[in-house]
């Protein structure tokens, strides 16, 4: 009783958290796109949602060993492009079907 308990959470850096997520994203900006090809990359989401405006971010998993883990948030610059955009769920990219969420 009366002790002091620390935690340090392994691998939290609330700098490193500001810089990948960036300053000012909203939830209701971003899409959870799953069931991704594992080749797909930056280029061929930005391609994909291109038609309904521009994209702020977009950010893969990874594993432990640098794999990606097969889904990305994707960022739009409003909320209304996220809404348009979510309408793509059950397309397909490179043969596989996309399962397309808002935050």
């Amino acid at each position: 009783m009366g002790r002091t308990l620390r935690i340090n959470l392994s691998g939290y850096n609330p700098n490193k958290h500001r810089e990948l997520w960036g300053s000012g994203i909203r939830r209701e900006n971003t899409l959870f796109v799953s069931n991704l090809p594992y080749t797909a990359d930056e280029n061929n989401l930005t391609d994909f949602f291109s038609d309904f405006g521009p994209i702020k971010s977009v950010r893969f998993s990874y594993d432990q060993d640098g794999n990606k883990r097969g889904f990305a948030h994707v960022v739009f610059e409003t909320a209304d492009s996220a809404d348009a955009a979510s309408k793509l769920n059950g397309s397909e990219l490179e043969g596989r079907e996309l399962r397309i969420d808002k935050m």
